[in-house]
């Protein structure tokens, strides 16, 4: 080609460039759809966007809400399959957690003397056995209290599951006194919800009050929160086994209650010494999980949290898919409620997924 028309294509070139179908980027072609409020909130929006798109069409079995607080600010609040923001529902075994902050809370204004306290020093009103009667509040609270009990290898309902059993008893109390050790307290874990009612139970007789009055004047009202439902076991005490009721912001006030290191508009409620205590790691489970007093972890490595840059999460966990979730480090708190009682492994799979990858 001559050098004489160079001047020409250049100029061709530029006006191009500037014509309103020059190649590039093209303006007109449609977006990812994304989740309104999820970026400005550190969340990756199309992510969220999925995650509430898929949770609606059950690829998750029956979530009934999901609720994401990141930095304060809730930026997730989503309902389905009928249920509303108002609507309070078993949270069944995330009781067990909040137990768990009452127990802190009694210890630290020393209603409760010491974890080392033993079921023979509280229960004067029952003959205990010998062999349960040293039993301490912290082997209860890190399940390792050593009584016969099988929850997880027959399916609730069933005669030979020891919740259902102990719930069809006439004093649950009495039932758990009437078990064989079949282990050295303190040595292995043993998930019971029998051991969660002793607590209530250690609780009550510390504060002279019901458990659930306890946790109205000592938590919940001072958190604005009316005194949740709370149903009562065969002893006719509290069932801090698995007897709250709660709606799904309530369940996210508590987590952050907790992820607030206990703090509550300027007033400590749960002492933050207790939190730190109570939500690391004691022991490990059958399950693969870790355990604190009443709250779960991941292990490390565990392939949930492999989008998370540190392993800090806790978590309170209820049968169904009922979970309050703590993530430290990215200053969020996840609260799910289902109703996915035949597998809760679903949860778990959307956090791998799509919601703790959403946490930038």
């Amino acid at each position: 080609m001559s050098l004489r028309w160079l001047p020409f294509l250049l100029l061709l070139i530029v006006a191009c460039s500037d014509a309103p179908n020059a190649v590039g980027p093209d303006l007109d072609q449609p977006t990812a759809p994304t989740y309104p409020g999820a970026e400005a909130a550190g969340l990756d929006g199309e992510l969220i966007h999925t995650l509430v798109a898929r949770a609606d069409s059950g690829d998750w079995g029956e979530i009934r809400s999901i609720l994401i607080e990141r930095g304060g600010t809730l930026a997730v609040e989503e309902y389905f399959r009928g249920i509303t923001a108002e609507e309070t529902r078993p949270v069944y075994s995330v009781t067990k957690s909040v137990t768990s902050a009452l127990v802190g809370i009694a210890l630290f204004d020393g209603t409760i003397a010491s974890l080392e306290d033993s079921l023979g020093s509280y229960f004067t009103d029952y003959a205990v056995p010998p062999d349960a009667a040293g039993i301490t509040l912290e082997n209860l609270l890190t399940m390792r209290a050593g009584f016969e009990w099988d929850e997880w290898t027959v399916p609730y309902g069933g005669a030979s599951n020891s919740a259902t059993a102990i719930g069809r008893s006439t004093d649950a109390f009495q039932y758990m006194f009437d078990l064989p050790i079949t282990s050295p307290p303190g040595t292995r874990f043993t998930y019971s919800s029998g051991v969660s009612m002793l607590i209530g139970g250690v609780l009550e007789r510390a504060t002279g009050t019901r458990t659930s009055d306890f946790a109205g004047s000592h938590m919940f009202e001072l958190m604005g929160i009316p005194q949740p439902e709370w149903d009562s076991n065969t002893a006719g005490a509290t069932n801090t086994g698995w007897g709250l009721h709660m709606t799904a912001r309530q369940l996210m006030a508590f987590g952050r209650l907790m992820e607030n290191h206990g703090f509550w508009e300027g007033q400590n409620i749960v002492p933050r010494a207790w939190i730190d205590l109570s939500t690391g790691q004691r022991t490990t489970t059958s399950n693969g999980m870790a355990y604190g007093f009443h709250w779960w972890r991941f292990r490390d490595g565990d392939p949930t949290i492999s989008a998370l840059a540190q392993n800090d999460v806790f978590f309170a966990w209820g049968y169904g898919g009922q979970f309050v979730i703590v993530v430290p480090h990215k200053d969020t708190i996840i609260v799910t409620t289902a109703g996915n009682f035949e597998g809760e492994t679903q949860t778990f799979d959307m956090l791998r997924r799509s919601v703790f990858p959403a946490l930038r």
